[in-house]
């Protein structure tokens, strides 16, 4: 797949400055709004403090974070169900099936 040769710019960030903790040394970071975002490193290096620790704590009324930690204690719960997603998801397939919507859930009785 070509990658595109005009990028989106975000025009508007999340700001992290001097963070310091576990792993991070005074580290200044601006995150990008309305696109998405992908934080890389070696293991240990800091990525879950950052981001879990430092950036959605900051930022906690205005962010959703998803990250690898399990929804819940069952198996069949996901992340796209807890977003509120997945209701939306359930309403598309059972238009285009003609069946009901509870059908698409996890919770079916059928």
């Amino acid at each position: 797949m070509p990658i595109k040769p005009n990028p989106w710019k975000p025009k508007e960030f999340f700001p992290i400055r001097d963070a310091c903790l576990h792993n991070l040394d005074h580290i200044s970071v601006d995150i990008p709004l309305h696109v998405l975002t992908v934080v890389t490193g070696v293991a240990g290096s800091g990525k879950s403090t950052l981001i879990r620790d430092v950036f959605a704590r900051q930022y906690a009324d205005q962010v959703v974070l998803v990250d690898q930690s399990p929804v819940t204690a069952t198996g069949r719960s996901a992340p796209v169900t807890f977003l509120g997603f997945f209701d939306e998801i359930r309403k598309v397939l059972a238009k285009e099936n003609g069946v009901d919507a509870s059908l698409f859930s996890f919770n079916s009785k059928v």
